[in-house]
């Protein structure tokens, strides 16, 4: 996976490359089924989907620190070139954390039988959880995410397994960005 991490006017950006095992239309058809794409994204989960607006939660965990976004996204789609993309923003009640942000993801054939989503993120956090903006954190995390991402949608477009419903976040994910980062260069 490759990243590229930016930004302006107080807002961070990420581009990332998600590689897929499963042909482009395949693909570009279950990430077009909102319902069935978003439990591949850990912590996330659709409350409400009319049309292209979506209300939503998403679960975080770093280290203390847990939250629980609440919040609205409007979505839109263009088939003819396998593109998607999102804007939105949410709240998180209970530590007074906000975020607001958008992404634009496209399907690229990469073989007969694998693909690649280019996705680029745009985001800006307000609150205890900004103090976990810093690039190379949020770089590690969204690789991790991505990652992740990728297993649960590989395995909804198989039906080899449900995607993971658990929250980003916790122990597991600090660990292994420290192992990532200790052990990268063996």
């Amino acid at each position: 996976m490759a990243a590229s991490v930016g930004g302006s006017a107080g807002s961070t950006s990420i581009e990332e490359r998600v590689p897929v095992a499963a042909p482009a239309e395949q693909v570009w058809s279950t990430l077009s089924d909102l319902q069935r794409v978003v439990p591949c994204v850990p912590g996330a989960e659709i409350t409400s989907l009319d049309g292209e607006d979506l209300v939503g939660k998403v679960r975080v965990s770093l280290g203390p620190i847990k939250v629980a976004f609440n919040g609205q996204a409007k979505v839109g789609m263009d088939p003819a070139k396998r593109e998607g993309w999102l804007t939105g923003r949410g709240r998180d009640a209970g530590q007074g954390s906000s975020a607001e942000g958008s992404a634009r993801w496209t399907v690229i054939d990469d073989g007969a039988s694998a693909s690649v989503i280019a996705v680029v993120l745009s985001w800006k956090l307000s609150g205890p959880l900004a103090q976990f903006n810093r690039a190379g954190l949020v770089q590690d995390v969204v690789r991790r995410l991505a990652a992740t991402f990728a297993e649960n949608l590989e395995a909804a477009i198989t039906g080899a397994a449900p995607p993971r419903r658990k929250a980003l976040g916790g122990l597991g994910l600090i660990w292994s960005i420290i192992r990532a980062r200790l052990f990268s260069g063996l």
